[in-house]
């Protein structure tokens, strides 16, 4: 039997779904590879309020004050979290995503104290410019005991290491390899390609040092009003394997102090 997660009510923030394909697996009882299907909402939360979905959707913030159950009532058992990783890569955070997990969990019937193997389909859509450490909490998707807490599932949001490229905040950050020739006398056509695909062309610049950087305006991760970071492009020198005669050239042109 196959059930939809509602979302938890409180300081979250309700998606619905997404147009964006992707893939993932993950659960309570256990994980599955991803299968077709959708859920209807998701509770997500971030570390920093200016992050995440929290970054996005201010209007669409919840309080809800929790009711103190009387003392002629039993508490029930709060809830417990039940963490998984969701790892993303930059261009997933950058343009956003969707993954589904098939999960499988026990219920217990409370009038016959039997126990069923159940199975659910959560579903994530992610939001352009999440960030590592955004929560996405699913109420009661886990096993289901009398007696016993329930389970809330959560995935947590990582980044993974992209090869080309570092993300500090809103930014993106690359390196480029200059010539040596290049760097002491200009005249270098580089280009670097963006994390969408374009290719940028960096001006000529007469000299180039460790420090020299160049900024593409709009070129980053995106933000909560729409806007985008910056892709900012550091220099890395290459330095040339020289034979001796090619040495005492140098020393002859270059200054020694």
């Amino acid at each position: 039997q196959q059930q939809q997660q509602q979302p938890k009510r409180g300081r979250t923030f309700s998606t619905g779904g997404g147009p964006f394909g992707g893939a993932g697996g993950g659960g309570a009882g256990g994980f599955y590879h991803p299968f077709g299907g959708m859920d209807s909402g998701m509770n997500v939360d971030s570390d920093d309020s200016d992050d995440g979905a929290s970054a996005f959707f201010p209007h669409q913030r919840q309080y809800q004050q929790q009711s103190q159950p009387q003392q002629s009532q039993p508490q029930q058992p709060k809830s417990v979290v039940v963490t998984h990783k969701l790892p993303c890569t930059l261009e997933e955070l950058a343009s956003g995503f969707q993954r589904m997990f098939k999960i499988s969990r026990k219920v217990q019937d409370a009038a016959t104290g039997q126990v069923r193997a159940d199975t659910n389909v959560l579903t994530v859509n992610g939001l352009p410019g999440w960030k590592a450490g955004t929560k996405i909490t699913f109420a009661d998707a886990g096993d289901q005991i009398v007696g016993a807490p329930r389970q809330d599932v959560q995935f947590v949001v990582e980044e993974k290491e992209h090869p080309r490229f570092k993300r500090v905040g809103d930014n993106l950050e690359t390196e480029v390899v200059v010539p040596l020739v290049h760097a002491l006398c200009g005249g270098a056509h580089l280009q670097v390609k963006s994390l969408g695909g374009d290719m940028l062309s960096l001006p000529s610049l007469p000299r180039v040092t460790p420090e020299t950087t160049h900024t593409f305006p709009g070129q980053g991760m995106p933000r909560r009003d729409g806007s985008r970071g910056d892709l900012v492009v550091r220099f890395k020198v290459a330095f040339p394997d020289l034979s001796e005669a090619q040495k005492a050239a140098v020393r002859k042109v270059l200054p020694t102090s």
